[in-house]
């Protein structure tokens, strides 16, 4: 894909999560708490190995009552992934805007990363989803995801170039540095199950 291709996407703040309860907080609050629920189960089984059964069970409710909430595995995992988007794309927003080198800015991305499992260990944030799995998503879903890692591998791949500019970062390929700091990242809510809190 070209990168004026990607910049013709709609601007991903713009996706909202469509809840069905998106009415009230409280709902709102319960949907984010099922998102949470099966992206951790989803990254410590895998997809194929967590069933629609155990993600109600870890949520005290009925495979009826999550059934209201998603009709089905596949618009889960959906919407497990469009939220781990919505969370990478506010934490790149937040990094480009600060001040400094590329560098430094790429420095913020990496701390924010680590803030947010740091507050995944700590029960004060949402478990995301590691983007392990797209292959089994609709041809839709799997492309609208897949949309949305190369814009976040285009927008650091930018920050790369700019630092070559400023002197910040060394003479570096930002495609392959790019794919290869995003592929890193994208597993860190894996990893996180098997790595020590210090």
């Amino acid at each position: 894909m070209t990168r004026s291709k990607i910049t013709d996407m709609p601007p991903l703040q713009n996706k909202r999560i469509s809840s069905p309860f998106s009415k009230t907080n409280q709902h709102d609050q319960k949907y984010k708490t099922i998102l949470s629920a099966a992206s951790e189960l989803f990254n410590v089984y895998g997809i194929r190995g967590t069933t629609l059964i155990q993600i109600a069970d870890k949520l005290n409710l009925t495979k009826t009552s999550l059934y209201y909430y998603a009709k089905n595995k596949e618009e889960l995992v959906h919407q497990c992934y469009l939220n781990t988007c919505i969370e990478l794309q506010a934490m790149i927003t937040s990094a480009k805007s600060t001040e400094g080198s590329a560098m430094q800015k790429i420095e913020c991305l990496l701390r924010l990363n680590f803030d947010c499992l740091n507050g995944i260990i700590n029960g004060t944030s949402g478990h995301l989803a590691g983007f392990t799995e797209i292959s089994s998503l609709s041809t839709t879903h799997k492309k609208e995801i897949s949309d949305f890692i190369r814009t976040f591998v285009v927008q650091v791949m930018e920050l790369i170039e700019q630092g070559q500019q400023d002197g910040s970062i060394q003479n570096v390929h930002p495609a392959k540095t790019a794919s290869a700091l995003w592929g890193a990242i994208f597993w860190l809510p894996v990893w996180i199950h098997s790595v020590a809190n210090d």
